[in-house]
């Protein structure tokens, strides 16, 4: 019953990526037409010599391109997503059909001087880490293979085993969580060390005293270039240069 889940989900999600991909080549289209369009109005404007028109028509495009730009950057996190849910859900497929999986094998947990790991294959391509393994993350793939190289205790096997039985009851759910944490698969630095380096290293705070102080301003740098080149000097051509290097 849950293969056939993860066969209609497969196919679900693989309709609904190539309508994705359709919208995203709509939408770019559509930015390529408001940037055409948009300056054969403007430059038409220019000839009316009306000053109403041709802010009406810069604040027009500047906000229609805006919203396109936004627009896309939607379509393709929710495609990126897509595309992350679809590779789990054929990652099952495959692990039942092939014993093939995205996600760690755990061969370097093979130790042959282990009083059962090497007798009941519970490390490698075929072991029963292959099978249950999901972790996305170093921490979480050491963390698995410490429970199963290590007896526990009574109290301990019940809780893990309300965990799985709390997490089987909600796939929706534990899909969703593969598919955020899916990009980290195969990195070899743990997140925690990664994240604690962050915070505490000046080194990863965000550009120099400069950028922090130009950035906040450059859309008003932009907005004031705007102003002054249609009522005191045209300074389009610096314009369209600060706006690509924006």
């Amino acid at each position: 019953m849950i293969y056939q889940t993860y066969q209609q989900q497969v196919q679900e999600t693989t309709v609904a990526i190539q309508n994705l991909d359709k919208s995203i080549n709509k939408n770019s289209l559509a930015r390529l037409a408001v940037i055409l369009g948009g300056g054969a109005l403007l430059f038409y404007s220019f000839q009316t010599n009306s000053l109403a028109l041709v802010l009406g028509l810069t604040l027009g495009i500047v906000l229609l391109f805006a919203f396109l730009i936004k627009r896309q950057s939607k379509l393709e996190k929710e495609r990126s997503l897509k595309q992350q849910f679809l590779r789990i859900n054929e990652n099952e497929l495959a692990l039942r059909d092939q014993r093939k999986t995205l996600y760690d094998q755990g061969e370097q947990f093979d130790d042959g001087k282990h009083p059962y790991v090497s007798d009941l294959d519970i490390f490698g391509p075929y072991s029963l880490f292959t099978l249950v393994n999901r972790c996305a993350t170093a921490l979480g793939v050491q963390k698995l293979a410490s429970w199963l190289q290590a007896a526990a205790t009574g109290a301990e096997i019940e809780e893990r085993q309300l965990a799985a039985k709390e997490l089987a009851a909600d796939l929706s759910w534990s899909q969703d969580f593969q598919t955020k944490l899916l990009f980290n698969v195969g990195q070899k630095m743990e997140v925690k060390s990664f994240l604690l380096r962050y915070f505490k290293e000046a080194g990863f705070s965000f550009g120099n005293a400069f950028m922090r102080f130009y950035v906040p301003i450059a859309p008003f740098l932009l907005l004031a270039g705007l102003l002054v080149s249609i009522f005191v000097y045209p300074l389009w051509s610096y314009l369209a240069i600060l706006a690509l290097v924006h």
